[in-house]
């Protein structure tokens, strides 16, 4: 089957450590909503047990056997869906947090010296916020931070202003025209995921 004809998978991080965070209700939303057979697998936060980025904690085995396993997740999934809030107009700490571990291990690991998990991996940036700007102000620096590791960030976002609005018990219940926006974008990325995916030995 054509590579790029398959739907891909995609890993879905919230940047928020609240279980009940409108940006996992968001990432939820979404990923309901796409093509089918596209496969989303959800970052968790409990699994992934990384301190506080401190270069003095690079030797430590559980540390370097979490990030080695947070490396082959994001390595093989073939896009990534991240919904992330702004925090005093930046970048989240438990996101900003989460890749710098992850851009270490090229530096630290010879056997991962050529294989940075983010380089040319595609990105769509998502938020959702209580206030009017939807987190618009914060994904400028999250993109510039995807960027920066090598991502390839897509031109579009889906920002929520006013998430508490659009709430329901089964997520969100948006307005046609955006609902058909936020498909749109989403769809979109899917098509240029499975488009720049690469192939696998098993396929």
């Amino acid at each position: 089957m054509d590579t790029a004809a398959r739907p891909p998978t995609l890993i879905a991080f919230a940047g928020s450590l609240r279980r009940e965070s409108h940006q996992r209700r968001l990432l939820q939303h979404v990923a309901a909503g796409l093509s089918p057979g596209c496969h989303v697998a959800f970052l968790e936060p409990d699994p992934l047990r990384l301190p506080m980025f401190n270069q003095d904690l690079e030797g430590d085995p559980a540390i370097r056997a979490e990030l080695v396993a947070l490396h082959e997740r994001v390595a093989t999934a073939d896009g990534m869906l991240i919904a992330s809030p702004e925090y005093n107009g930046g970048v989240a700490p438990y996101l900003k947090n989460t890749i710098d571990w992850l851009s270490r291990l090229p530096r630290i690991d010879p056997d991962y010296a050529d294989r940075w998990a983010l380089r040319h991996k595609p990105v769509l940036l998502l938020s959702a916020s209580t206030g009017w700007s939807g987190g618009l102000l914060g994904l400028q620096s999250t993109r510039a931070l995807f960027a920066y590791v090598g991502a390839l960030v897509h031109a579009e976002t889906i920002c929520v202003a006013h998430a508490d609005h659009w709430q329901t018990p089964e997520g969100y219940g948006f307005e046609p025209d955006f609902e058909a926006h936020v498909r749109r974008v989403a769809q979109d990325f899917v098509d240029l995921a499975s488009a720049l995916r690469k192939p696998r030995a098993d396929a």
